[in-house]
C-alpha cells in the first residue's frame, strides 16, 4: 500500500496542505518543520506522485543545467552544488551536456524554449554573443540565469566572479616577485576573459609596467633586457610546451618566470616557473546564489541586480 500526503500528515500531527507545501520546499514552511517532515516521509517510504503535482500546478518541477561537460571541476561543482539546493526545495536538477559541439548546445536550447524544464542555469559552452546563439536565447521560454560567462547582449541574469579583484589579488601577487614586464595571456572571446583581460592591463598601465598581448613579442620583450621578471597571467596554467620554442632555442629564461591563473594547475607546471599564483573562485557561493535568483524568478520577483559578482575564494601559492 502507498503511503500519501494525508499520511504523512497523521503522522506529523499537522494538516495536508503543510505537508504539500513542505514537501515542496515553500519558504512558508518552518525550516525545521520541513525537515521533520521530510524526515517522517523518507521513513515512512513516502513516493511522491510526480505526474499529478505536475498537472496540479502546470510545472516539470525540473531545472536544466546547461553546460559543456563532466570533466571540468569549474563546471561540475556549481552544478552540485545546485543540484543539493534544488533537492531540498522540491526540484530534480537534470544536466544537458554540449560536449564541445556547438550544434548540441543550441539543439538544448531549442528543447529550453519547448518548456522541457521550469528553469535554467548555463554556463555557455561557446561565444556567447553568437548571433545564432543569441537568437535561440530570444526565444526562451523559461527563466535563466548565467553563471561564469553570460551573454552581455542578452537581457538575462548572471552570476560571476569579480573578476577586478581577481585581477587585483593576482597583481598583488606578482608585485611581491618584483615583476618588471608581463605576458597577458588572454583572450576577449568570452565575458570573464574579456573582464579580467580588461582589469589586468589596466592595472599594470597604472604601475607603469611594460606587457605585451602576443606570445609573438616574447623575443622582442626579453632581448630587451626588459624581461628579468617576467609574469604571465592567463585563465589557466601554460604548460612547458607552450614556451619549449623560445627557451631552447637561444632566447634566454628570464631571471624569475612566473605565473597567475585560476582554479587548478596541471602536474608538471610548478616545477617548470619559478613560482605561481592561483585564484581560486568561489563556485559554491555563485551556485548558492544563482539558485537562489533562479527560485526567486519561479515565484515572479525580479532580481535587484542583473548582474551578482562574487569575491574570489581566495589566491593560493605554489
Amino acid at each position: 500500500m502507498s503511503i500519501t500526503i494525508h499520511d504523512i500528515a497523521k503522522l506529523a500531527g499537522l494538516n495536508s496542505s503543510t505537508v504539500s507545501r513542505a514537501l515542496r520546499g515553500d519558504n512558508r514552511v518552518k525550516e525545521s518543520t520541513r525537515e521533520r517532515i521530510r524526515r517522517i516521509a523518507r521513513e515512512a517510504g513516502y513516493i511522491p506522485n510526480l505526474n499529478a503535482r505536475n498537472l496540479a500546478d502546470g510545472r516539470t518541477h525540473r531545472i536544466a543545467f546547461l553546460m559543456n561537460t563532466l570533466y571540468n571541476g569549474i563546471e561540475v561543482e556549481p552544478a552540485t552544488e545546485a543540484n543539493r539546493l534544488l533537492s531540498e526545495r522540491g526540484y530534480s536538477l537534470m544536466l544537458l551536456l554540449c560536449s564541445g559541439s556547438k550544434e548540441i548546445f543550441k539543439t538544448h536550447l531549442d528543447h529550453l524554449a519547448q518548456k522541457l524544464c521550469d528553469a535554467a542555469l548555463i554556463i555557455p559552452g561557446f561565444g556567447e554573443n553568437d548571433r545564432d546563439i543569441l537568437q535561440k536565447l530570444n526565444v526562451l521560454n523559461c527563466p535563466v540565469i548565467f553563471i561564469d560567462r553570460w551573454p552581455e547582449n542578452a537581457d538575462y541574469p548572471a552570476v560571476t566572479t569579480d573578476h577586478a579583484e581577481a585581477m587585483r589579488r593576482l597583481f598583488h601577487c606578482a608585485m611581491t616577485e618584483e615583476l618588471n614586464c608581463a605576458f597577458v595571456d588572454m583572450t576577449e572571446s568570452n565575458s570573464a576573459s574579456r573582464n579580467r583581460c580588461q582589469a589586468i592591463c589596466q592595472e599594470l598601465e597604472r604601475h607603469r609596467i611594460p606587457y605585451i598581448r602576443d606570445l609573438a613579442g616574447m623575443p622582442e620583450l626579453i632581448r630587451e633586457g626588459k624581461g628579468k621578471r617576467l609574469c604571465v597571467f592567463s585563465n589557466g596554467i601554460r604548460p612547458r610546451e607552450f614556451f619549449e620554442g623560445f627557451f631552447e632555442h637561444g632566447l634566454a629564461r628570464p631571471e624569475k618566470f612566473f605565473t597567475c591563473g585560476f582554479d587548478c594547475i596541471g602536474p608538471d607546471v610548478t616545477a617548470f616557473y619559478d613560482r605561481t599564483f592561483l585564484c581560486i573562485q568561489d563556485f559554491k557561493e555563485i551556485a548558492r546564489i544563482s539558485t537562489e535568483m533562479l527560485l526567486s524568478l519561479l515565484e515572479g520577483q525580479n532580481p535587484k541586480k542583473k548582474l551578482i559578482l562574487v569575491p574570489p575564494l581566495k589566491v593560493i601559492s605554489c
